[in-house]
């Protein structure tokens, strides 16, 4: 698949094509015509369309504008540069009015920032993109007050959307954690996906003041990796990330959810969800679901008042998780029937003020269970008696390095090397997994003995 690149810096402008990683258009010209029945743009003046090329981009807009009305691709040039004719199909934003005069064309250049992403207009409108296009973005803070950001136009399978942050080199944070990436922030407002196939890597989104989600990513067929959610304010109602509000699906990795202990929940799944190695911190709820199969592996939940998993009747699947109390509920509940087959394997529970895994509505048969920790929960590690935990270990001592901080297991547990795949049934070989997201790493040996790698903003890693 070869991507279409466009890329968004400081220094850059709204009005460019986006092509390039120069702050200015190669290609600019004022006062043109332009006709919406040809999908023609004729120079006023001069030949400014000689170094154009089919299949370049073209930024086309009344005079005057602060940022492209419409991004369409070069169908041909006129050989002695004086026009150029652009695709009516697979174009980003809405077509200015056919005009004799008073239009603008560039072509080449980066945009500044993320107005290019206004609700309704450029990247904000309903469109469906052509080709795969790829929007790199430069580290740097991108305010944007109280208004809302807005990614519409549609990708597909074949032409998929990729928005992705870089620090120096496009490209160059897909194996680094430790640089910065770009950052996003609100006063109020947030951030939406609603275009369908899109995929957002190594991006952070910050916000000081909203009372709901600050990123809602509702588009189908949605993928994210390394991605950062902070909402700061104080109302029940606002949260980090919600997803799945038209049917989407959504997959994301190795990612960040925060808000303040106030709020309701940081996460909310309307549709079908898959989270690997991520991280929920604060709220009184972790993640909310009525009835989406919600999938939960490697994840940790740290700094809930209440609950992590609040859930109704969905199918849910939780693997490898930390569980950080203390907790005021019981830490995974549903309120009603669990959804056929759901799953709790190799986790590890701490401070539950009811119970580690509780359905209400019993129906138990339905949650497998096996392989986790736990410790000091005030009823028990389960809710119902005929709902069984198969290789459970019972913990006498708090299993993390530092349960406010760092949800390391310690070497000393009973779970340590005893998670799934430390044994392998009619085999005499085996691996050295443990319980729970974190585990400590071996002092030689072992399968989790390989390269660490720091989620940030934590310190703790992921090991193996």
């Amino acid at each position: 698949m070869a991507w279409t690149e466009f890329y968004i810096q400081p220094g850059g402008d709204n009005t460019n094509s986006g092509t390039t990683v120069t702050s200015t258009a190669t290609i600019a010209t004022s006062n043109g015509s332009w006709d919406t029945t040809t999908n023609r743009f004729t120079a006023a003046s001069g030949t400014p369309f000689l170094s154009a090329t089919i299949g370049d981009w073209a930024a086309i807009m009344a005079d005057g504008a602060i940022g492209f009305t419409s991004l369409s691709q070069i169908t041909a040039v006129d050989p002695s540069g004086t026009y150029i004719d652009v695709t009516a199909t697979g174009r980003i934003g809405v077509i200015p009015a056919t005009s004799a005069s008073g239009r603008t064309c560039k072509m080449g250049g980066a945009w500044a920032d993320f107005a290019i992403a206004t609700p309704g207009s450029q990247w904000g409108a309903s469109g469906t993109a052509a080709v795969p296009m790829r929007i790199n973005v430069k580290a740097a803070t991108y305010a944007n007050a109280s208004t809302a950001r807005t990614f519409a136009t549609a990708g597909s399978g074949t032409a998929p959307i990729w928005i992705r942050g870089y620090n120096t080199t496009p490209g160059d944070l897909e194996n680094d954690y430790t640089n910065a990436p770009p950052l996003l922030t609100f006063a109020a407002a947030g951030f939406t996906i609603s275009g369908t196939c899109y995929c957002v890597t190594n991006f952070s989104v910050l916000n000081t003041g909203s009372s709901s989600a600050i990123w809602n990513w509702s588009g189908t067929n949605g993928r994210a990796d390394r991605i950062r959610a902070e909402a700061q304010n104080s109302p029940s109602g606002v949260q980090a990330f919600t997803s799945g509000t038209n049917g989407a699906g959504m997959l994301v990795t190795n990612s960040w959810f925060k808000v303040p202990t106030t709020a309701s929940q940081v996460y909310t799944a309307t549709s079908t969800v898959q989270m690997h190695g991520c991280v929920f911190e604060g709220g009184q709820n972790a993640v909310t679901t009525s009835s989406a199969g919600t999938t939960l592996n490697h994840c940790v939940f740290i700094g809930q008042t209440t609950r992590a998993i609040n859930a109704a009747t969905a199918t849910i699947l939780l693997m490898n998780c930390s569980f950080v109390g203390s907790f005021s509920d019981s830490i995974v509940r549903w309120s009603s029937s669990p959804g056929v087959l759901s799953s709790i394997t190799n986790c590890v529970f701490s401070g539950a003020g009811k119970y580690d895994i509780e359905a209400v509505s019993g129906f138990t048969h339905l949650i497998h269970a096996a392989n986790n920790a736990s410790y000091g929960a005030a009823l028990g590690h389960l809710s119902h008696p005929d709902l069984a935990d198969l290789h459970y270990a019972l913990e006498t001592a708090d299993p993390f390095v530092n349960g406010a901080t760092d949800p390391t297991l310690k070497k000393t547990t009973f779970s340590y090397q005893k998670g799934i795949g430390s044994a392998f049934e009619n085999e005499t070989w085996r691996s050295y997994r443990s319980v729970g997201a974190i585990e400590p790493q071996p002092t030689s040996g072992g399968s989790s003995g390989g390269p660490a790698r720091v989620l940030a903003p934590n310190t703790w890693q992921f090991v193996g």
